[in-house]
């Protein structure tokens, strides 16, 4: 050991360490370095993005998606029941 440790470790630190990851603890940490995102417990992480200004490893990426049914324009709405699409925008169609 090149150093002390700065904390006492816990009594099964070793097997601690050493236990298999969860399914979900595998992906946490491949989404993380994948994207260069902090990898914590949620308040660690989000104090971290603001400080380190790492917003953008945190949303999705590529373009927002758009609306379904984007093409029908309110001219369009006139010749289609309201209840052909399932968007709430076309909700208030006529």
């Amino acid at each position: 050991m090149l150093a002390a440790w700065p904390l006492s470790r816990k009594p099964n630190w070793v097997e601690h360490v050493n236990a298999p990851q969860t399914r979900s603890e595998v992906v946490a940490v491949r989404r993380s370095v994948q994207r260069g995102s902090p990898f914590g417990d949620e308040s660690w992480s989000a104090r971290a993005v603001r400080r380190l200004k790492l917003e953008s490893t945190t949303r999705p990426r590529g373009r927002p998606q758009t609306e379904q049914n984007w093409f029908l324009t309110p001219f369009l709405r006139l010749f289609f029941a309201p209840d052909t699409f399932s968007s709430p925008a076309y909700a208030d169609a006529p």
